[in-house]
């Protein structure tokens, strides 16, 4: 059951330029085969995914068995779509007490970038599982949409360094930091 101390698990794979898309339009089609098991994994582990609309256009058909929530800014009250998955729009509704009805252990945030910076800057996620592919796009859009595209991970620990392939591939995993106080 999602509780009060339930954040999400942010989910991306990016270019060594910061980059997550050349634009919104962009599939994943270039992050290497060991990202795609990675996602594969998660959408077995996870319970509720959260993502933007294009993020679910790209995800629809692999996450038809699964239920999934778009952030819409167009929805005025969180409503199911024909196709089965959930609208919320954060400005005329409580997250938490909306993702409070769901039964969900582990909620998945898939993306887009103005997603990851919504719930970066509301303190909503409690892990980051990032892919690192060994490409430069030179252009494009960053993890959280903002420019410069950096931003620091202060209160955030590298918890694991994986590397997935002969390519360069890395598997980051940051969790945030508790406070002792």
């Amino acid at each position: 059951m999602v509780t009060d101390s339930t954040f999400l698990d942010l989910f991306a794979v990016i270019s060594l330029d910061g980059r997550i898309a050349l634009n919104t339009s962009d599939s994943i089609h270039w992050s290497s085969q060991e990202d795609k098991l990675i996602l594969n994994q998660a959408i077995q582990d996870y319970d509720v995914f959260l993502m933007g609309r294009v993020t679910y256009e790209v995800c629809q058909e692999m996450l038809a068995t699964k239920r999934c929530v778009v952030i819409s800014r167009q929805s005025t009250i969180p409503g199911m779509t024909g196709d089965g998955c959930t609208l919320f729009n954060p400005e005329k509704s409580d997250f938490k007490a909306f993702l409070a009805q769901f039964s969900a252990q582990k909620v998945a945030l898939f993306g887009g970038a103005s997603i990851y910076r919504w719930a970066l800057e509301r303190n909503l996620v409690r892990k980051i599982f990032l892919t690192l592919e060994p490409l430069i796009m030179g252009g494009g859009i960053s993890l959280t949409g903002s420019e410069p595209p950096w931003q620091s991970l202060d209160g955030w620990l590298l918890k694991d360094c994986r590397k997935l392939n002969d390519r360069g591939t890395l598997q980051l995993t940051y969790v945030k930091e508790v406070s002792g106080d």
